[in-house]
């Protein structure tokens, strides 16, 4: 199940301008619950009441110290001298389970692999809740990779 902010505020632009263009004066773009949606209409749009948790909560920082911990640095990184982030996508869904894993700006030597390797090893979450009621949620975290630096010899 695919769906962000962006691509239902582009579909929801194109059937407004669609429609102002045949010459009808709409004020306002039409309503999200357009048959053109299909299933990702159960998605959450914008942020939920209670965003998704890790167990001990601490929000989002919580999460990339989660997903930080179990990173290991790609041997082909290191010798590569590959650093920077790597932009990575899921779906917490309403069960709390992790699903729809994706890189989305990555680095290689096999950072990618390794970041989509630890946000896999996350734990269960809490769901996140809209109006009392568990939604799926997709969230988008940066990944560090630094070569750690060995301090100088006087």
């Amino acid at each position: 199940m695919f769906c962000s902010r962006f691509f239902v505020f582009g579909l929801v632009m194109l059937f407004y301008g669609a429609s102002s263009a045949i010459g009808q004066k709409s004020k306002s773009p039409p309503i999200a619950e357009s048959p053109s949606l299909g299933n990702s209409y159960n998605m959450c749009w914008g942020a939920p009441e209670q965003m998704p948790e890790l167990a001990g909560g601490g929000g989002i920082a919580a999460i990339i110290n989660a997903v930080q911990n179990h990173i290991i640095y790609p041997e082909q990184a290191l010798a590569q001298d590959i650093q920077g982030r790597v932009f990575v996508t899921f779906t917490v869904a309403t069960d709390g389970l992790v699903q729809d894993v994706t890189v989305i700006k990555g680095i290689g030597g096999g950072c990618d692999e390794a970041t989509l390797a630890a946000v896999q090893q996350l734990p269960r979450f809490t769901p996140a809740k809209q109006t009392g009621k568990a939604v799926p949620v997709a969230l988008t975290l940066p990944v560090t990779f630094q070569i750690p630096t060995s301090p100088k010899k006087k």
